[in-house]
């Protein structure tokens, strides 16, 4: 994970824009303060169907770097996991971060809808998918 960095040489060819370099050399999230728990989430049971693709899920995780063991420490932050149904029939792996959240700067953004994107485009456009399944764990 993390591997854009090592390109930040080639990305420089391209951009001089400071925002895109700076999270190409790492994104540091702005913290509004240190985050802080009262008491840690409580235990989750799963299944042992779903046990086994959580942990099939945080090995590939581990595996390719965009997570990395840790010790207990005091004062740690601590996320709960769960699994969601993707439309295939398939789980999604989700690290729900909205405590987290809670102590983080975020802007202001609009998302736009259906309506929005059905004005923008016009007889004979070409649209397409993107898969960006691990691109994310690329940003260092």
């Amino acid at each position: 994970a993390g591997r854009l960095s090592f390109f930040s040489s080639e990305w420089r060819k391209f951009t001089s824009n400071a925002t895109v370099l700076d999270y190409i050399s790492g994104y540091k999230i702005p913290f509004l303060s240190v985050p802080k728990q009262s008491f840690p989430p409580k235990d989750s049971w799963f299944p042992p169907e779903e046990l086994t693709l959580i942990r099939n899920t945080i090995a590939d995780l581990l595996s390719m770097r965009a997570i990395q063991l840790c010790e207990p420490e005091l004062g740690q932050f601590i996320s709960r996991i769960f699994l969601a149904d993707k439309p295939n029939g398939k789980k999604r792996f989700i690290l729900n971060l909205k405590q987290l959240n809670y102590f983080v700067e975020a802007p202001h953004f609009k998302m736009e809808d259906i309506r929005t994107a059905s004005r923008l485009v016009k007889k004979r456009s070409f649209l397409t998918t993107i898969d960006l399944k691990d691109a994310y764990y690329s940003i260092p």
